[in-house]
């Protein structure tokens, strides 16, 4: 009975620690990050190389940095940070409003063009509204739309670039915001002024068009054209720009917003105060006035994207329309080709189908001339084949395969197993280029390991690759348990230990075997890193060995030892076949994952039986409760058992697959 209690009394405190979380709206929780570009020390401190030789293109930065001007306009404005800025910014706002020749009352600031995007979905979207972007365009735009909790509404690229046809006829009666990028980022199209001018004129009144400009200042002379003249004529447009990008000052965060008077004044009513710091505003002022310096900034870019563009088009690689200070290139395997350049030296932006929906191509700025250079018709060979090697080829193994194989993340995926007859099947299915005679030929030169093995086999495994493995070679695994899985592969890897990734996607099949294999077997499902910190991101769980050993215990290693135990339960009695026959869907739900592989169940029993010891007894103990009370016919504990049981399992959802 004490075990029902304690039960009872643990979901109750689960009950209340859910309860204590924010209550923030769902559609916040819902955001992904945006996912910037990793710092230079970071990444040379991962792939131990000299920060000085990495190359960082991930950010659309200008090569040569910020003005000189504006960098001694900064220096002098730290001796005042003891005080507030100017939350008028009123000294940037008139030399603005001079140059671009619009009232002072047109102008408002933002911390980089970003707050400007966000100050317009704060000032039009809510519940209830929708905003209309195209796909592949910058990826705020989805971000802001999504914490106002308005509807998305994102018409199908056209060319990589704005249909403004489809968007003008996705327009709904709810629509209150338009995000057009010219040029576009991440892809670099670019809209024609005449396509712009008819758009605007066919756009509901009560529609707010955000024209964000980002990369204005870098168009080809003959591209240029006038969108201040559309905001004299239209009310509800408003177009950002920045001081990032031509002019250099991406760390400071300045934009701003040109619109009719109206617009700015709503637009400041929302704004932050103070949200355009002083050093910010000395260095904008100084940089608007070093024309000469923008002028060596579009001159530069220039060269390096026609040097770019030539340089991939040479070596077969399809080519976006380049109109910013950046490049998009289809390279095939952009997740591969991203790994390769990153181990170089080279900090680019890969777009992804989660972000910009396009998975296989990857953004290059237009950078410095020599740096540009290194991206020539020789540098094709330079990006080096991605080898991958596959211990085990069962289900885990052969579903990793099959997946690296739909997702073209390898070039070569070598596979080894106990048994060759597993290897001569995955190679029938083709989801290996070859099947190699012992690990150590499997893994030698591998960009990647990955053990899919039963894990009683892994120290032995382990053993068998000393003197195999690469200087940068990566290894992981598959396994269900994770202290046994470390002890051995600290003992048997030596250095090479601080590149193993001990994993568990948690995931499986029904039916085990290559036969099953399934590319999709690992889409969705939660991954736990055994590491020191306990953090969750993006589906990724970090938690120590043994608190891995100890949840997995409860909730995976239990499940899977009580099914095997009832089936053969009714397996050794002599009606089993009449029973088995007349099971419904509760036992067969409850019973599938008895067709497992009995071998690695084997062996994840016995290396993780300490903590599925205790979890069996706590099980034992709540079997006798349940068995005293129907002894005594009551209802009542049966019903609070059952309840508690279904509330729980209601509260967490579907789950991982298998």
């Amino acid at each position: 009975m004490k075990s029902l209690a304690a039960a009872s009394a643990a979901a109750s405190a689960a009950a209340e620690a859910a309860g204590a979380q924010v209550n923030a709206p769902h559609y916040v929780r819902a955001i992904a990050p945006y996912q910037g570009g990793r710092p230079i020390e970071e990444v040379a401190l991962e792939l131990g190389l000299d920060p000085g030789s990495i190359v960082k293109l991930a950010s659309n930065e200008n090569p040569l940095g910020m003005p000189a001007g504006a960098r001694e306009a900064a220096a002098a404005a730290l001796a005042d940070v003891g005080r507030y800025p100017d939350g008028n910014a009123s000294a940037l706002k008139s030399a603005l409003s001079q140059r671009l020749n619009v009232p002072l009352s047109w102008l408002t600031l933002g911390n980089g063009s970003n707050d400007i995007l966000e100050l317009a979905a704060s000032l039009m979207l809510a519940p209830g509204a929708s905003c209309v972007y195209s796909q592949h365009a910058f990826a705020v735009y989805a971000l802001a739309t999504q914490a106002r909790g308005a509807r998305p509404i994102e018409p199908p690229a056209r060319e990589l670039g704005h249909d403004l046809a489809a968007m003008r006829a996705a327009i709904a009666a709810d629509t209150r915001l338009i995000y057009i990028a010219n040029p576009n980022n991440p892809t670099g199209t670019l809209l024609s002024p005449d396509e712009l001018q008819d758009f605007l004129d066919a756009v509901p009144p009560q529609v707010v068009v955000v024209l964000d400009e980002a990369y204005n200042e870098y168009l080809p002379a003959a591209a240029h054209y006038d969108s201040l003249a559309w905001v004299r004529r239209h009310p509800n447009l408003i177009v950002a720009r920045t001081f990032s990008k031509v002019y250099g000052l991406a760390g400071l965060r300045v934009g701003y917003a040109i619109a009719q008077q109206e617009m700015t004044d709503l637009l400041n009513r929302i704004r932050h105060p103070f949200n355009v710091n002083s050093v910010a505003q000395a260095a904008a002022l100084a940089a608007l006035a070093d024309v000469e310096f923008v002028r060596r900034s579009v001159e530069l870019n220039e060269l390096g994207r026609e040097q770019l563009c030539r340089s991939m088009s040479a070596m077969g690689l399809q080519v976006a329309p380049a109109n910013g200070n950046f490049v998009l290139v289809r390279v095939g395997p952009a997740a591969a080709v991203y790994q390769q350049l990153l181990k170089a030296g080279f900090r680019e932006a890969q777009l992804r189908a989660a972000g910009a929906g396009a998975p296989c191509k990857a953004r290059r700025p237009a950078a410095a001339r020599s740096r540009s250079s290194r991206f020539s018709p020789a540098s094709r060979d330079g990006v080096e084949a991605v080898k991958v090697a596959i211990l085990g080829v069962g289900l885990m193994g052969g579903s990793f395969a099959a997946a690296l194989r739909r997702r073209r993340l390898a070039s070569r995926v070598v596979g080894y197993d106990l048994d060759p007859q597993v290897c001569a099947r995955a190679m029938a299915l083709r989801l290996l280029d070859e099947a190699a005679a012992s690990p150590a030929q499997a893994v030698r030169d591998a960009d990647l390991v990955v053990f899919a093995t039963p894990v009683g086999s892994m120290p032995d495994l382990l053993g068998q690759l000393a003197g195999a493995i690469g200087p940068t070679t990566i290894l992981t695994d598959l396994g269900s348990t994770k202290s046994d899985v470390i002890a051995a592969a600290r003992q048997a890897l030596g250095p090479a230990f601080a590149r193993f990734v001990p994993a568990h996607p948690i995931a499986g099949g029904e039916q085990a075997g290559v036969d099953n294999a399934d590319p999709d077997l690992f889409q969705g499902c939660t991954v736990v890193i055994a590491a020191q910190a306990q953090t969750r991101d993006d589906g990724i769980v970090r938690m120590q060995a043994d608190e891995h050993d100890r949840i997995l215990a409860s909730v995976s290693h239990l499940p899977h030892v009580l099914a095997f135990a009832l089936v053969a339960q009714i397996a050794g009695q002599p009606d089993a076949q009449r029973k088995l026959s007349l099971a419904g869907p509760g036992f067969r739900d409850f019973t599938r994952i008895a067709a497992g592989s009995p071998e690695m169940w084997r062996d994840i029993a016995l290396a993780n039986r300490a903590a599925l010891g205790q979890e069996l007894r706590s099980y034992v103990a709540m079997l006798e409760d349940v068995e005293q009370a129907l002894a005594r016919g009551d209802a009542r504990w049966l019903e609070q058992l059952f309840d508690l049981a279904s509330r729980t399992r209601r509260n967490a959802g579907g789950g991982a697959r298998g």
